[in-house]
């Protein structure tokens, strides 16, 4: 009962976005070079493995998030409003802002989403139950055996230390390509971040 209260709620979130899960794969660079090792492309942080056990549902994308790569869906900045974010405590270690959206991976295919080395240490991304600021999540083939659906849903999101459009990189063994995110503000192009209800 307790992950189903969950589900439901990051599945709100998902849904706040307006377009659909449709969207065309933004493009990407083939690559003959084999999957980095999970450390390298994090410049200064490091890199976490998602526990696949702690996915809290499994559903297909929903509006709002983009497919890329065929392996994982994100809230690309092509695909919806930017993301709201709020105050994730002052420790002055980690960046104070955290905008809370669930990460949606393609069961059995292995990727990373990577901070790339520009962001400095002022973004930070992590998902599952145990999430912290890294610089780096690496997904290895995560099985979906008698579950209802081939894709698995992690709690999570983004720290980030101000407002911005930020820049992610999403890898498999062949391929790489970059997505946009806005975290707290819009992307160019994007709508603005949806304003909180005051009920």
């Amino acid at each position: 009962m307790r992950r189903l209260i969950v589900w439901a709620a990051v599945a709100a979130l998902l849904a706040l976005s307006g377009c659909t899960a449709d969207s065309q794969p933004t493009s990407s660079t083939p690559s003959s070079e084999a999957s980095p090792s999970p450390t390298s492309g994090a410049a200064s942080g490091h890199a976490v493995a998602l526990d696949c056990g702690d996915y809290i549902g499994t559903h297909p994308p929903v509006k709002g998030l983009q497919v890329v790569l065929g392996v994982v869906a994100l809230p690309t900045s092509t695909a919806g409003p930017a993301l709201q974010t709020a105050l994730a405590g002052d420790s002055p270690s980690s960046p104070r802002l955290f905008a809370k959206t669930g990460l949606l991976i393609k069961a059995g295919t292995d990727f990373q989403i990577v901070v790339p080395a520009t962001a400095g240490d002022r973004l930070g991304i992590g998902w599952g139950s145990s999430a912290t600021p890294s610089r780096a999540v690496v997904v290895r083939h995560c099985a979906a055996a008698g579950l209802p659906s081939r894709w698995l849903a992690y709690a999570g999101g983004y720290w980030i230390d101000y407002p911005a459009c930020v820049v992610l990189q999403v890898r498999t063994a062949t391929r790489r390509t970059l997505v946009h995110i806005g975290l707290g503000t819009p992307c160019p192009g994007q709508r603005p971040p949806p304003q909180p209800s005051h009920a």
